[in-house]
């Protein structure tokens, strides 16, 4: 039994030797490849002299007649969008609501340059985005993706998403007063060159899932770009903080385009219009009154997740009376 054990536990060590090196080496393979991705060169620059500077601000985004593919799936060739044809106007905030699978975070992925579009175009102003190096489409866009990545590095680093001496302190301030964590971060002593996370150090600023959000809305504030996209950050949150974030939202993307999506429609209340996808068409278009007049598939989504409130409700004060 001694031997017995012994040899056991010995191959049991042998194996998490192995598996340790296999996870290793899947590490430094994706560090190749993401290496390899940054390396490559710049792409679609035609005229190589557009300058977003030299348009008005914020713009008016058109999608031309835009098809998309995901190409080699598990499933085959899956198509997404066919002859999309949209014009978002400048300052204009929109809702695109729908089930998943619908499109809304591809829609937001062609929009930002992530993805290119199969046929069709995207234009800025009316000029083809591909006119734009790159660098200056990206500057248009501050994105608060569900995920809430915030890297081991200082508070200002994260918020510029740049090095440490580049970092405009009072900026970095200004924005995190925006976003409602000032104050918190007065008063546990968190400066902006305090680092995050316990990843690397132990002493790291560790924020609740609330306060992440605001975090990433302080670095969207931060960038101080003309077009806000918010894809669904609010999913982690209960429906109260999720109206208190959107709330926040709302008042600090005046004069800026703001594109919200949202499962649970709590960004309907704030859009100038509601455009609800359908197997990556347009199934209904209009403000949240009209949508609701016209009976359709966003009344009924918008009935049934009210009555899930409503019940959450009446469950919550049945309880505290009966306490």
């Amino acid at each position: 039994m001694l031997y017995f054990g012994a040899i056991t536990g010995f191959s049991g060590f042998v194996n998490n030797i192995m598996s340790s090196l296999a996870i290793l080496r899947g590490a430094a393979n994706g560090t190749d490849y993401i290496r390899a991705y940054l390396d490559l060169p710049e792409e679609n620059r035609r005229s190589g002299d557009g300058r977003i500077d030299s348009i008005s601000l914020p713009p008016e985004i058109t999608f031309q007649h835009v098809g998309f593919s995901y190409q080699n799936t598990e499933e085959g060739d899956k198509t997404v969008f066919r002859d999309l044809t949209l014009t978002i106007r400048a300052g204009e905030k929109l809702a695109l609501v729908g089930a998943n699978g619908a499109g809304k975070t591809t829609l937001v992925k062609l929009l930002c340059g992530m993805y290119e579009p199969d046929e069709g175009r995207i234009l800025i102003n009316g000029i083809d985005r591909n006119d734009f190096p790159k660098e200056e489409w990206y500057r248009l866009f501050s994105i608060v993706f569900q995920e809430t990545l915030i890297l081991p590095f200082t508070v200002g680093e994260n918020l510029a998403m740049d090095r440490a001496e580049r970092v405009d302190e009072e900026k970095a301030w200004k924005a995190l007063e925006q976003a409602g964590l000032k104050q918190t971060f007065r008063e546990r002593g968190i400066h902006i060159r305090s680092y995050m996370t316990k990843t690397m150090m132990e002493d790291g600023v560790e924020l609740s899932g609330g306060q992440k959000q605001r975090f990433l809305l302080a670095r969207a504030l931060y960038k101080n770009a003309p077009v806000m996209v918010l894809d669904e950050p609010t999913a982690a949150l209960d429906p109260i903080a999720e109206s208190e974030v959107y709330e926040q939202y709302n008042r600090y993307t005046q004069g800026r385009t703001a594109i919200f999506i949202s499962h649970r429609l709590a960004s309907t209340k704030f859009s100038d219009r509601i455009i609800l996808l359908d197997d990556g068409e347009i199934a209904e278009m209009g403000t949240h009154e009209e949508l609701m007049r016209a009976g359709g598939n966003y009344a009924r989504m918008f009935e049934v997740q009210s009555s899930y409130y409503r019940k959450e409700a009446d469950v919550s004060t049945d309880s505290m009376v009966s306490t």
